[in-house]
């Protein structure tokens, strides 16, 4: 199922709701940390912190920046996930190998694939927490 916004906003209020429940059920969540479009203000303030503990691009040998490891029972891999996943090139979380979130590269669309009442509920606490734009695609 495709999850819509029609703002950074109600996409930054979904993300966290998505993060939050994601985090609960153990996924395995990854976030890539380019992006095609300049970020500013937090989310840019997001990118640099994960880049810098990241590594530099080569220094270990491959790309610290694709695939870095989220831990999104942390506060703060929350708040950077809640603030990047919908920005960046990419993020994906499995569970027991099964992809089941998935970031379609800087739009306002994210993909998940919860049961319905798992989605159900995400939907519900999004728009108690004041997103106003969201839509649905089977």
């Amino acid at each position: 199922m495709q999850i819509t916004a029609q703002s950074d906003t109600d996409m930054e209020i979904l993300s966290e709701q998505i993060g939050r429940r994601l985090a609960a059920l153990g996924a395995d969540v990854t976030i890539d940390l380019y992006a095609d479009d300049e970020l500013t203000g937090e989310p840019a303030t997001s990118l640099k912190a994960m880049r810098e503990a990241a590594g530099t691009p080569g220094s270990r040998g491959g790309d610290q920046w694709m695939g870095v490891a989220l831990n999104l029972g942390s506060e703060t891999d929350l708040q950077h996930f809640t603030r990047l996943a919908h920005r960046v090139i990419g993020s994906e979380a499995f569970l027991d190998g099964n992809l089941v979130f998935s970031t379609i590269e800087n739009e306002l669309r994210v993909w998940v694939d919860l049961p319905a009442d798992v989605v159900e509920e995400i939907r519900t606490a999004t728009l108690a927490a004041g997103a106003t734009s969201l839509d649905y695609v089977s």
